[in-house]
């Protein structure tokens, strides 16, 4: 694979004119922090980065309003633009690190998106490297732009399906003057969505909101509130006379959090819907840490089980006469048997790991945030009592 770094929006048409005439597959990236979304590449022959177009074309600080090439690092434009008490109001996964053409590839946004929006409400105009090496530009330098095909908007999310993203114009906002995150603490499931509607007739505005699962059913409320400080103070007095709110951060624990580990799921729902997501979400996600020696012997029993079943599916299967009984049918039935025994064997084989670790082997330890659950703690539960943090099944 052949790495290619244009240091200019010309260039970068020239290589992907010409890759395009030797029929070259290529794959774009920018810092490669969000390598995930989208279709896995394939039979890729050449490697386009940004990296080196990372320069800030324009800014108008009086117009809010700034132009800049995709491969420059968000940390490093958001430093530019606090010298004149100014921001972009986005705060992505792996914001020290990520380019702006990747944040616009992939959609990326953070909590801040419930007050200023994700970022194809920030985008004004964008620059784009078509496959046949064409220059391709959408939009303009004024909020109030709606003249022809919002190509900006469309390039929100495109990953790099529909060209090469090469630069881009953004609104900007004020730096806030007062910044307070307020937080409810061991909040029920069902109380979460109560809490929304309470803010919502309070005329309560949070610049952003962050719910954290500390426990089966329990959860952490963050509120941010920023922007002017008398705004601020009038906000958090709405706040507090809702349900009692304690001042704290977790925003540095809900970055890191959000940037560690190898699976990361996007749900997007309705507040109320926050108990059916939470049942269906911790109701198959692993919660709990196993020793692989436990691992390897459930494995290991699960294999032989797997064995013993083939071995006499394939002679049922070789000494009846399903094929003349059933015809055509008679595959589709023999497939159907065999996966209906592969997915019980696999479902006991988890059973029986998790009874082995827990009864003879090292036990198994709930993960971070996580207990497990018995039935007791789950009429506590229902009775609206907290979960004890000590209890074990």
């Amino acid at each position: 694979m052949i790495a290619h770094e244009p240091a200019s929006i010309e260039e970068a048409g020239e290589i992907l004119s010409r890759l395009s005439r030797e029929k070259q597959r290529c794959l774009f990236t920018g810092a490669g922090t969000k390598p995930g979304p989208g279709e896995p590449a394939k039979q890729i022959d050449a490697l386009v980065r940004t990296r080196r177009l990372s320069r800030i074309v324009e800014y108008e600080a009086s117009d809010q309003v700034v132009s800049v090439e995709a491969g420059i690092l968000l940390a490093a434009l958001q430093k530019e633009l606090a010298a004149q008490g100014q921001r972009l109001a986005l705060d992505p996964p792996f914001a020290s690190k990520a380019t702006l053409g990747g944040i616009i590839a992939t959609a990326s946004s953070g909590p801040r998106r419930m007050r200023y929006g994700g970022v194809r409400d920030l985008i004004l105009g964008v620059t784009v490297v078509r496959a046949d090496g064409v220059v391709a530009r959408g939009g303009g330098k004024v909020v109030k732009n709606v003249a022809g095909f919002d190509l900006p908007k469309l390039m929100c999310g495109s990953l790099g399906t529909l060209g090469l993203i090469a630069a881009a114009t953004l609104r900007l906002h004020p730096w806030p003057e007062a910044e307070v995150t307020l937080v409810a603490r061991s909040l029920p499931t069902g109380s979460v969505p109560d809490l929304l509607d309470k803010l919502r007739e309070a005329q309560i505005e949070p610049a952003a909101m962050l719910a954290t699962r500390i426990g089966p059913g329990r959860w952490d409320v963050a509120v941010l509130f920023e922007g002017f400080e008398a705004g601020v103070r009038q906000q958090q007095g709405r706040l507090r006379g809702i349900a009692p709110f304690d001042p704290g951060d977790p925003w540095k624990e809900h970055a890191a959090m959000r940037e560690s580990g190898a699976v990361r799921l996007k749900v997007a729902a309705l507040p109320t819907a926050l108990p059916q997501v939470e049942q269906a979400l911790f109701s198959a996600l692993p919660d709990a840490r196993i020793a692989w020696r436990d691992v390897w012997i459930g494995a290991a029993f699960t294999s032989i089980f797997f064995a013993i079943g083939k071995s006499l599916i394939s002679l049922y299967l070789g000494r009846s006469s399903v094929s003349s009984s059933f015809g055509a049918a008679g595959a589709l039935i023999a497939i159907l048997v065999w996966v209906y025994y592969s997915t019980t064997i696999f479902f006991f084989g988890a059973e029986f790991t998790k009874v082995y670790a827990r009864k003879y082997g090292c036990g198994i330890v709930p993960s971070r945030h996580a207990q497990f659950v018995t039935e007791e703690m789950r009429r506590e539960q229902a009775l609206g009592k907290p979960p004890a943090r000590d209890a074990e099944a």
